[in-house]
């Protein structure tokens, strides 16, 4: 998404929280490397012009007649942001190139994200290209091995949401070795 779509939107959704912080981001012309919309939560990822720091941030819909507006802290991540997925209602996982994992729970009495968890995919072999988290819970994702376009794996690792509220990676699968990048997309309840 570019910069005027960003800028649409921030037009569209006035009842963002922290909508003057995202007004501020768009003005420093960092480079927009992603947006995810998820059911009342808008997610960008950006890369600094200035150095290579990643940085993702979460913008909420709020009842316009809320007055609680805690600002928008930034979740610092090492690589790019290949995916956001909504887990449940309340988590969303952020996937980072490099294979972390970072579990994001909404509160709403705060109205703000914690970063409760980070995991880490396939032991962090190969970098992530792409992923999906299936409608049992799994995560399914395509990741590079090396240069050339058959480098390419496919694994899925189940996710369960432990009593204790804490996530664990489990089942790690590899499906397919040596193939060309996949893209993931859900149809009813598959893959």
């Amino acid at each position: 998404m570019g910069l005027f779509e960003v800028h649409r939107l921030v037009e569209a959704w006035p009842s963002l929280r922290s909508i003057q912080n995202l007004r501020e981001l768009l003005k420093n012309h960092r480079q927009v490397e992603g947006v995810w919309l998820l059911q009342g939560h808008v997610i960008i990822a950006y890369k600094s012009i200035r150095n290579d720091e990643h940085e993702v941030y979460i913008f909420d819909q709020v009842p316009l007649n809320a007055v609680s507006d805690n600002g928008c802290d930034p979740v610092g991540v090492a690589s790019k942001i290949i995916a956001v997925l909504m887990i449940d209602s309340t988590h969303i996982a952020i996937i980072e190139f490099n294979g972390l994992v970072h579990i994001m729970k909404f509160t709403s009495e705060s109205l703000q994200w914690k970063n409760i968890q980070i995991l880490q995919l396939n032991g962090g072999q190969g970098g992530v290209v792409n992923a999906m988290i299936t409608a049992h819970g799994q995560l399914m994702y395509c990741i590079e091995d090396g240069t050339d376009e058959w480098c390419h794996s496919v694994c899925i690792e189940t996710l369960q949401h432990q009593e204790n509220g804490k996530f664990l990676l489990s089942n790690h699968t590899s499906l397919i070795s040596n193939c060309p990048l996949f893209q993931f997309f859900t149809v009813d309840s598959g893959v």
